[in-house]
């Protein structure tokens, strides 16, 4: 009898529910009954674990999310979304239900779209399509009478139905009305020259507010608004770079680069080839005629005692840096390691350096002292000596420049334990690395 009763009454409220369409959860579904799906003949059921059964005569059961116990259930063909915690979320009454993005749920009934949260209606089941948006704001974009608008997730409109057509891609989302383009920025609909993508950032000195900023194009140029859609950069400019670490834009106006603050004021005037930022260095590199230049954005100066055409990155925080065909090393401090007179280098261990004159090679020392002339088509240090090739021949050379296997042979392998030898007969033989012989002897001492 208990059971009969229990069961009237969760049904009579479930009967409620769908009848109002999204209402209040019952207290018998809030203290969270533990349900499971059971097979009753040719339906399915809810049920606790008491057998009492919760909802019953189901076509489908879909366990929709198993740690918090919640549920799509579809009963006469019609679908509606059931959690242990929060009891009926979404009432059986529609055609389809699909989960969009966090709890938010695409509702479709009578070929009419809607969106609903857990006994929520956020976007009334009354569009002819709904199209999710997280770009700039927007959430819902909408079409009804074949004009489309927007309502964001509190389930407020924000941008009116009016709009004839909606362009929307992986990356870009747009409205026309009119044949003009309306781009969506800060839930409002702003009128553009162009489709291309406007670029959102936020400012580091605005936190923790976080302001949202927009570099838009219109007229065929760059600018930046605000949330206000008031200018904070006009559209004057081919490109605008915003720079969070120092807070500052990089422009491109006429083809030359210059910089300013986040007000417009002119820091760097816009006459270089190109200027742009160098995040290894935390700092920025202008170019001229081809020579290149690092800028230092705290003290707005070029450093001219400093110019290359190229930097690469090498090793040991070390970046090769090259003009005129000769080059030098520098580190963070934007010291040079030694004077562009190199050819090439290229840092070892230990402070030792290989460089290139000529197309010979050799080692020197941090101070520039010579340890191993330039005499070598290659080199290659392992265990504090030199392996070399020279005239096709290879051979050893310590630290010291002293020859410890003579240049003569094939090949050698300097392997972790031993060198293995080849000599111009290709045969072979092995030493330790005091060059004492440990296999193959007889053709070590030929």
């Amino acid at each position: 009898m208990k059971r009969i009763i229990l069961i009237s009454v969760l049904l009579l409220t479930f009967m409620g529910i769908n009848a109002q369409g999204v209402g209040v959860a019952s207290d018998a579904y809030r203290h969270k009954p533990n349900l499971s799906i059971v097979r009753k003949h040719t339906y399915y059921a809810l049920c606790d674990e008491k057998d009492s059964v919760y909802f019953d005569n189901l076509d489908t059961v879909i366990v929709k999310d198993s740690d918090i116990k919640s549920y799509l259930i579809k009963r006469n063909n019609k679908w509606g979304f059931f959690s242990e915690m929060d009891g009926m979320c979404i009432p059986i009454e529609f055609d389809e239900i699909e989960e969009k993005f966090r709890h938010y749920y695409l509702v479709t009934k009578n070929n009419k779209k809607g969106i609903y949260q857990c006994k929520k209606i956020i976007v009334p089941c009354k569009q002819d399509s709904i199209v999710l948006s997280y770009q700039y704001g927007v959430d819902f974009l909408f079409k009804k009478d074949n004009l489309w608008g927007a309502y964001n997730m509190k389930g407020e409109i924000t941008i009116p139905n009016i709009y004839e057509q909606l362009v929307n891609s992986r990356v870009v989302i747009a409205l026309k009305k009119n044949d003009k383009n309306y781009y969506i920025i800060s839930n409002k609909a702003v009128q553009l020259d162009s489709l291309d993508i406007p670029v959102l950032f936020t400012r580091r000195t605005d936190w923790p507010k976080q302001n949202s900023y927009y570099k838009v194009m219109k007229g065929g140029k760059w600018g930046i608004i605000n949330e206000d859609l008031s200018n904070v950069i006009p559209n004057e400019f081919q490109n605008i770079i915003y720079n969070q670490s120092f807070d500052v834009f990089l422009l491109k106006q006429n083809n030359k680069w210059g910089m300013s603050d986040f007000s417009g004021k002119i820091l760097e005037p816009i006459v270089h080839d190109d200027m742009y930022y160098f995040s290894d260095f935390n700092n920025f590199i202008v170019k001229d005629n081809g020579v290149m230049n690092f800028y230092d954005a705290a003290s707005l100066k070029k450093l001219d005692e400093l110019s290359f055409d190229k930097i690469v990155y090498t090793r040991f925080e070390y970046y090769k840096i090259s003009l005129n065909g000769k080059r030098t090393l520098i580190k963070k401090d934007l010291k040079m390691i030694f004077p562009l007179k190199y050819d090439d280098l290229f840092p070892l261990e230990n402070n030792l350096f290989q460089y290139e004159v000529n197309k010979k090679v050799g080692v020197v020392d941090s101070n520039d002292k010579i340890i191993i002339p330039a005499v070598y088509e290659n080199l290659y240090i392992k265990k504090n000596m030199a392996f070399v090739t020279q005239d096709s021949k290879r051979g050893v050379v310590g630290l010291n420049n002293e020859i410890l296997l003579p240049i003569k042979f094939k090949w050698i392998d300097p392997k972790d334990d031993y060198i293995e030898v080849t000599n111009d007969e290709f045969k072979s033989f092995k030493l330790d690395y005091k060059f004492k012989c440990i296999e193959n002897c007889a053709e070590f001492k030929k």
